[in-house]
């Protein structure tokens, strides 16, 4: 694979390739042409494609000559319309890989004797083992140092398996978080507030053993990584053996309080935490809540590119402490007659294929189903048909 973001690659890369002799492996495949005419050539092409989200990623380059896994030329290909054939790609990867790869990107480079190189990257997949199923035939492909190979019979039960198994190392991991929230074992000292707002954002790749980032780059960025709601003692770090904590550095008299804090795993998984305050009955705004939990994303998105992590992410909220709480809901109407129920809310986690996209739509469940645990039909963020309201 090539070592940048697809979006800056350029010609000079790829001639870079042919200098330094970089071969075929598990993480590259060179093709000296892209033909889409008929069913074999477009298995060829999903075969490429499914091996490496099969295995750990990589690129595929059409438009370079190898000579056994040895780059020899990048003359190109002639392409007539770059827009109907990455078109054409995602419509042949959509229909012919099950499940769907999430994550697929391509660039179309010009400048080449012939025309141009097409790159295809693909993210090593966490909804797999993804199968090609283009006609009658349904296969099963991965990538070693030595290449593309079909998979066997326990490669492939060994890759349901594991793709089985993820969902409970997330939920598994956010459970013990909020374990050691509720026991007020993940500081040293106080966290303020009657009530806890827990948002995790937890990336894939981060649950697979090996994977770390530098995670003490962050401490660079203060304005990035930093606790959701300031105190007045201002910004301070804590390393300790699963990352960097970022926290406001207040007190109350001899004792050390913080109102909120920001953790950073070793591992690229965040944890963001404030304290809920009420003056006897635990108040929530649900509209400050909601308002939190967007700009805590938008920010730790930020920081996870920093750190080049791979997306996709999960994100997980939870409201913990809170039997017994109203909504705050000021003076626009009336809260409901009962309050919370239960002293922990785990609201539904969504999966986010990148940091794109409108959080007013992609947290709608989340909006919505914390509304429905203080008593009201939807989240007021949204109107009885179920559109944004304008701000």
């Amino acid at each position: 694979m090539i070592h940048k973001p697809i979006e800056k690659i350029e010609k000079v890369d790829i001639d870079q390739l042919i200098i330094s002799v970089i071969r075929e492996g598990r993480a590259i495949e060179y093709k000296r042409d892209l033909s889409l005419s008929n069913a074999d050539e477009k298995r060829k092409v999903l075969a490429a494609i499914s091996s490496f989200a099969n295995a750990g990623g990589g690129d595929v380059l059409y438009g370079v000559t190898a000579d056994a896994g040895v780059p020899k030329d990048a003359a190109g290909i002639p392409i007539a319309d770059k827009d109907q054939l990455e078109l054409q790609l995602t419509n042949l990867v959509r229909d012919g890989i099950e499940p769907r790869i999430i994550g697929i990107k391509t660039k179309i480079i010009d400048g080449f004797p012939n025309g141009h190189v097409v790159l295809i990257r693909v993210p090593r997949s966490w909804n797999g083992p993804h199968v090609v199923a283009l006609g009658d035939l349904s296969k099963f492909y991965t990538r070693t140092g030595a290449g593309k190979h079909q998979m066997d019979w326990g490669e492939i039960r060994s890759a349901f398996a594991a793709s089985a198994e993820l969902p409970e190392r997330i939920n598994r991991f956010r459970m013990e978080r909020l374990a050691k929230i509720v026991a007020g074992e993940t500081l040293s000292w106080n966290l303020d507030g009657q009530g806890r707002l827990v948002i995790h954002l937890l990336p894939l790749a981060s649950f697979t053993p090996g994977f770390q980032i530098e995670f003490s780059k962050a401490t660079q960025q203060p304005n990035l990584l930093r606790p959701s709601a300031k105190g007045g003692g201002g910004l301070s770090y804590l390393f300790n053996i699963d990352g960097v904590i970022a926290y406001d550095g207040s007190g109350r008299g001899n004792e050390k309080v913080s109102f909120s804090y920001a953790h950073l795993f070793r591992t690229g998984c965040m944890e963001i935490v404030e304290g809920l305050y009420g003056f006897g009955q635990l108040k929530i705004s649900l509209e400050a809540v909601e308002n939190t939990i967007v700009r805590e994303l938008q920010r730790n998105f930020e920081i996870l590119k920093n750190m080049n992590v791979p997306w996709p992410a999960v994100v997980a909220v939870s409201l913990v402490g809170v039997r017994g709480a109203v909504p705050d809901m000021g003076f626009s109407f009336r809260p409901p007659d009962e309050p919370v129920d239960r002293n922990e809310l785990l609201l539904p986690d969504i999966t986010l294929e990148d940091n794109t996209g409108d959080p007013n739509e992609y947290l709608r469940p989340v909006f919505n189903t914390l509304a429905n645990a203080f008593g009201f039909r939807r989240s007021n963020r949204y109107d009885e048909t179920g559109k944004v309201r304008a701000p």
